[in-house]
């Protein structure tokens, strides 16, 4: 019996990887001169929603923000 296998990324899954490799790589390349402005996010999530927390946080990191 003949097996195959195929795999394939869905389109947020493509999307994911690619803005990652993005990020990685672009890392450090380039001059960038920082204008003296910041940007603040706030985010207020009960505990009891621990998994929109994570998801929040996560997303947020991906984009750069820090803690």
């Amino acid at each position: 019996m003949d097996r195959r296998v195929r795999w394939a990324l869905t389109p947020p899954g493509r999307r994911l990887l690619t803005e990652g490799a993005q990020r990685i790589y672009d890392f450090g390349s380039g001059e960038h001169v920082w204008d003296g402005t910041w940007l603040l996010v706030l985010v207020s999530v009960p505990e009891s929603k621990r998994d929109l927390r994570h998801r929040v946080r996560t997303r947020l990191s991906r984009a750069g923000f820090g803690s």
